[in-house]
């Protein structure tokens, strides 16, 4: 069983034996809601990890031990994943969940602020320097 932790989860060997070659750095968990959540994929030793972005995935589904997941592999680094609580039952919540880090681009700049908006929860990049004429 892997292991589960808020901040990595160890993907089991023998599922990678399967995907040799086919994983991106970089890979994308479509959670029961059809929301998105981009997490890195980090080779440690001899073992591959969920890192950056699988803390907020844990969050935002408000993951307890107990839970388990299934991870179903769609293709290009896409999986589709299943959510169910310690009574075997898909987790509700689950199904209205969004990423806690929605980004909205406020246009082209070399230096970006990032802004926590406390009340939609979302994550807003604005330009500190703007470029002219666009």
């Amino acid at each position: 069983m892997p292991q589960f932790h808020s901040q990595q989860l160890v993907v089991p060997s023998d599922f990678l034996k399967h995907m040799e070659g086919e994983l991106a750095q970089t890979i994308a968990l479509i959670g029961p809601s059809g929301n998105q959540w981009d997490v890195n994929l980090v080779k440690r030793g001899s073992a591959m990890e969920f890192d950056d972005g699988w803390n907020e995935f844990v969050v935002d589904h408000s993951l307890a031990s107990g839970d388990f997941l299934v991870f179903r592999y769609d293709n290009d680094s896409h999986f589709t994943v299943l959510i169910f609580d310690v009574n075997s039952c898909e987790k509700e919540i689950a199904f209205s969940t969004k990423p806690s880090k929605e980004i909205i681009d406020l246009g082209e700049s070399k230096c970006r602020e990032i802004v926590k908006m406390p009340r939609e929860n979302q994550v807003t990049r604005l330009n500190s320097k703007r470029e002219k004429g666009k």
